[in-house]
C-alpha cells in the first residue's frame, strides 16, 4: 500500500507542473498576442519591461571640437571622425580605437559593414578601410563626385571633370582595378556591385535632348576581362523624363531602382514597380533586403498619424508600423530605420517593431546608423545609442 500511494504522490506532482507550465505557456501567447495587436500595451511594455526607452543618461558621449570643420560617419560597429586629415575610429563605448592619417581635407564617405570608402570631394584621392586599417589608397585621374562599396569590399567610384562626361572606375577588396567604362554622351549619377561581385549596375541620364532620358545598364565583370566593349548585358531604358536618384544591389542580384515617382526592382530587363512614392512623405532603398515608404494621415487638427511600409524586395512581403507625429527626417542602415520626430527619435527594425525610443529636450543636427549603433550629432558632442 506504502508504494502505491508513493506512485500517486508522484503523479499529482507531474500533472500540477504540467498544468502550470501549461498555464505559463498560454500567458506568453496572450501577452504577446496584446503585446503585436494593443499599442497602449505595447507601449507600456516597452517602457517598463523592455526598457526601449532612452535619454541622454543611458548614452555615451564623444565631445567634438565646435569651431573644426569634421565628417562624422559610421561603419561596421564604430563611429568615425574625419578632422585635419585624421581618420579616428570610436566604439560602442565612445572610447579611441584607432586613428589613420589621410590625405582628404573635404571627405566624403560610403560604407558597407566593415567596409568605408573615404575619398576627396570633387578630388582624387580615395581610400578603402576595413575595420581599423585602410587596405588601399589611390590618386585617381579627374574629380571623383561619387563613391560605392559593397559588402565585399569592391569599390566603384565615378569620376568627372576629363574629357569624358563620366567614367566609372571599378576595384576588388586588394585595390586591383578591374575595368573603366567610359561615357561620351551621358552623365553617370549613381553606381552599385552586386553582392557576388560579379555585375556593376549603373545609372545616366541624357539631358541633351527637350527630355530627360534615364537608363540603367548592367555590366559582368567577368566579361570585361574578355572583351571591354561587349561587357553591357543588360540595358534598361525608363520612361521620358523619369528620373534615376539612387540604384542598390539586393539579395539575389536583384537591383532595386528609386526613381522620383517610385521605387522598382529591376531583373535582367524587366522592370517591376515595387511602390509608388508620389504621395509619400519619405521613402528610401537603403535598407538590407527591403524597401521603405512612409505615408502621412492627417486624422485631425492637431493629430497626425504616419503609416510605415517595409516591404522585402525578395518576398513581397510588408511589415508595417504606425508612428505618431509630425516626421521632420528618417534615417536608414542595415536593418534600422531612425525616425526624427524633432523630440523623440525613433529606431525601427524592418520587421516593424520598435528597437529604440531616444527622448531628447534639443533635436540633433544629424543621425549616423552602424551595425548596433547609432550616434545622434549635436553642435559639441555625439550622443552614441546601443542598439
Amino acid at each position: 500500500m506504502e508504494i502505491i500511494e508513493g506512485t500517486k504522490k508522484v503523479n499529482k506532482k507531474k500533472i500540477i507542473i504540467t498544468i502550470i507550465i501549461l498555464i505559463f505557456i498560454i500567458s506568453l501567447i496572450v501577452s504577446f498576442a496584446v503585446y503585436i495587436s494593443y499599442k497602449p500595451f505595447r507601449d507600456l511594455v516597452d517602457q517598463y519591461v523592455l526598457r526601449k526607452n532612452i535619454t541622454s543618461e543611458n548614452t555615451q558621449i564623444i565631445e567634438i571640437d565646435t569651431k573644426s570643420n569634421q565628417h562624422i560617419c559610421s561603419y561596421g560597429n564604430y563611429i568615425a571622425i574625419v578632422e585635419g586629415r585624421k581618420f579616428t575610429t570610436y566604439n560602442s563605448s565612445g572610447k579611441k580605437e584607432t586613428e589613420l592619417e589621410v590625405e582628404v581635407t573635404e571627405p566624403i564617405t560610403e560604407a558597407n559593414n566593415n567596409y568605408i570608402v573615404l575619398a576627396e570631394k570633387n578630388g582624387k584621392k580615395v581610400y578603402l578601410i576595413e575595420d581599423k586599417k585602410i587596405v588601399w589608397d589611390k590618386e585617381l585621374e579627374g574629380n571623383i563626385v561619387r563613391i560605392h562599396v559593397n559588402e565585399n569590399g569592391y569599390t566603384a567610384i565615378i569620376i568627372r571633370g576629363t574629357t569624358y562626361k563620366s567614367i566609372i572606375q571599378v576595384f576588388d577588396n586588394t585595390g586591383k582595378e578591374l575595368f573603366k567604362t567610359y561615357l561620351s554622351s551621358t552623365i553617370a549619377t549613381d553606381v552599385s556591385i552586386s553582392k557576388d561581385n560579379k555585375y556593376v549596375s549603373f545609372a545616366e541620364i541624357n539631358v541633351s535632348g527637350t527630355l530627360i532620358e534615364s537608363s540603367i545598364k548592367t555590366i559582368s565583370v567577368e566579361k570585361t576581362k574578355e572583351n571591354a566593349q561587349d561587357s553591357i548585358i543588360y540595358t534598361y531604358k525608363a520612361e521620358n523624363n523619369k528620373l534615376i536618384l539612387r540604384i542598390k544591389y539586393q539579395d539575389k542580384n536583384s537591383l532595386v531602382c528609386m526613381y522620383d515617382d517610385s521605387i522598382d526592382l529591376l531583373q535582367g530587363e524587366t522592370n517591376k514597380i515595387l511602390y509608388d512614392i508620389q504621395e509619400s512623405s519619405f521613402a528610401d532603398i537603403e535598407l538590407k533586403n527591403f524597401i521603405v515608404r512612409i505615408t502621412e494621415n492627417k486624422s485631425g487638427i492637431f493629430k497626425t498619424t504616419n503609416l510605415v511600409e517595409f516591404k522585402n524586395v525578395s518576398t513581397d512581403k510588408e511589415n508595417l508600423c504606425t508612428i505618431e507625429g509630425a516626421i521632420k527626417n528618417i534615417y536608414t542602415n542595415g536593418e534600422t530605420v531612425a525616425i526624427n520626430l524633432g523630440n523623440e527619435i525613433q529606431f525601427i527594425g524592418t520587421n516593424g517593431w520598435l528597437i529604440k525610443r531616444y527622448i531628447t529636450t534639443q533635436e540633433p543636427k544629424d543621425i549616423i546608423i552602424g551595425n548596433g549603433i547609432a550616434g545622434l550629432i549635436y553642435k559639441d558632442k555625439i550622443e552614441i545609442i546601443n542598439l
